[in-house]
């Protein structure tokens, strides 16, 4: 293989999933900074995920863990996921800084995103969200939530 090799579709995909199911590992372990662990942070962070629900969004899952956020949801058009993240994050890193007396950035830049294709897949992700909080060890936690499904 030669370094300057382009990748392919597969091998791209293949690369974020383990790089995502790292990431998830390192976060459910609690790296990092865990400042939604405070009650107050993870209120305004329910608050900022749920606020436009319908409006901007249809918002199927959420959970909001001690150091990371999972949503499932549905942009509604005009609006687009990057917009929707940007806006959760500099709405909810002011509100959080504000709140808990502190300063600086809150969240990293980048995002995970995944585009769910299949009912199987949906089901499997709502139910990761869902099982996130009691995955990584956080017993009666309840900053997690869903529409129904049947």
């Amino acid at each position: 293989h030669h370094c300057d090799q382009e990748l392919n579709d597969v091998q791209i995909r293949r690369l974020n999933e383990l790089s995502s199911a790292r990431v998830s590992d390192a976060l459910d372990r609690g790296i990092g900074e865990c400042l939604l662990r405070n009650s107050a942070a993870a209120e305004i962070m329910e608050a900022v995920v749920r606020h436009f629900d319908k409006q901007r969004y249809h918002l199927h899952a959420w959970c909001i863990m001690p150091n990371h956020v999972h949503t499932v949801l549905q942009p509604i058009a005009p609006f687009k996921l990057p917009d929707i993240t940007h806006s959760w994050k500099s709405y909810s890193a002011h509100a959080i800084n504000k709140t808990l007396g502190r300063s600086g950035s809150l969240w990293h830049k980048e995002s995970y995103d995944h585009l769910i294709s299949t009912e199987q897949s949906y089901r499997r992700i709502i139910q990761y969200v869902l099982d996130n909080p009691a995955r990584a060890g956080l017993r009666n936690w309840k900053w997690v939530g869903a529409v129904e499904i049947d």
